[in-house]
Parts: C-alpha cells; sequence; structure tokens
C-alpha cells in the first residue's frame, strides 16, 4: 500500500481532491451537492441517533449551543416552537415563518381590540379556532392578537365580526 500511514493517507487524499476540485470545478461540486443530499436523506435515522447520542453525552455543549443558536435566530425558534406544539396537537395544515410575516405585514392591530401594535404591545399568533378544538394551523385560521386578548380569548372561539361565541 503506497500509504500505509493513515495522516499521510488523509493529507494526500486532501491534496489530490484539491486538485481534482480545481480541475473539474462547477461540474464536481453540482455532483458532489446531489451525492450528499441523496446520502442525507437515505442516512437519515442514522444522522438523528447519531446526533441524539452526541447529545446526552456532550449536555454541557448541547444546552450551551442550543442557547447561542436560540438567541441568535428568534424567529426561527418561535416557528420550530409553533409547528411542535400543532404535530402535537395532530393539528392540519401548516403555518411557517413567511406566513407570519405577511399576516404581521397587513395587520396594523390586534385582530379583537383592535388596538395598534406598540413596543409594549406586540403581535402573538392566534387561532380563530383553537388547535384545542379541532382547528387547524393554517393562514386562514390565524390571526394577529396583543398578548392580553390572546390569553383571555384561551380556547373560546368568537365570531370575528360581533365578538360572540359560536356555538360549533
Amino acid at each position: 500500500m503506497p500509504h500505509a500511514d493513515p495522516e499521510e493517507r488523509r493529507r494526500y487524499r486532501k491534496a489530490y481532491m484539491r486538485a481534482k476540485r480545481a480541475q473539474l470545478g462547477s461540474e464536481l461540486k453540482a455532483k458532489e451537492a446531489a451525492w450528499s443530499a441523496a446520502y442525507y436523506r437515505a442516512n437519515r435515522q442514522k444522522r438523528v441517533q447519531n446526533a441524539l447520542s452526541w447529545n446526552k453525552a456532550n449536555p454541557d455543549s448541547h444546552r450551551s449551543s442550543s442557547r447561542k443558536w436560540r438567541k441568535n435566530h428568534p424567529e426561527k425558534d418561535r416557528e420550530y416552537g409553533h409547528v411542535k406544539h400543532s404535530r402535537r396537537r395532530s393539528a392540519k395544515g401548516q403555518f411557517t415563518l413567511a406566513d407570519w410575516r405577511s399576516l404581521v405585514g397587513r395587520s396594523p392591530r390586534c385582530y379583537w381590540c383592535r388596538r395598534t401594535w406598540t413596543v409594549a404591545r406586540k403581535p402573538t399568533h392566534d387561532h380563530v379556532i383553537a388547535l384545542s378544538n379541532g382547528g387547524d394551523n393554517s393562514p386562514e385560521n390565524s390571526v394577529c392578537a396583543c398578548k392580553e386578548c390572546n390569553s383571555r380569548k384561551g380556547n373560546r372561539t368568537f365570531h370575528p365580526i360581533n365578538g360572540q361565541g359560536i356555538l360549533l
């Protein structure tokens, strides 16, 4: 074997791949990307198991990296929380971060009390028909409500025009 030493073999392989990439350019990168995507799809369960075992073996590192990620990506973190909540409720439909941004963009005030948004009064995601009552997690069933109205409403269902309770 020309490179019996593992370190020497690794250095040779790196140099070889660097030269090959320079020679083939974007064609090789596209093939590698396709192979990588196929590999990740085919080995999803294995990757999940590896991640879970690493998280269990390194709880402090996992906790600190998770906190750092949540601090740097608050909107994504909120979206993942909503997705997790709707899955737990077995809700139909999908409400994405893009849907939320669109909803906030066209909602200048609280849907229920009609007060405008301020620094203290921020919009929250409210389901007209609550997930616990069989509502779906879709843009059609979603409104922007202030925290106060959202909390007061709870899982009750209200008529969107007159605010009266609806008997379903």
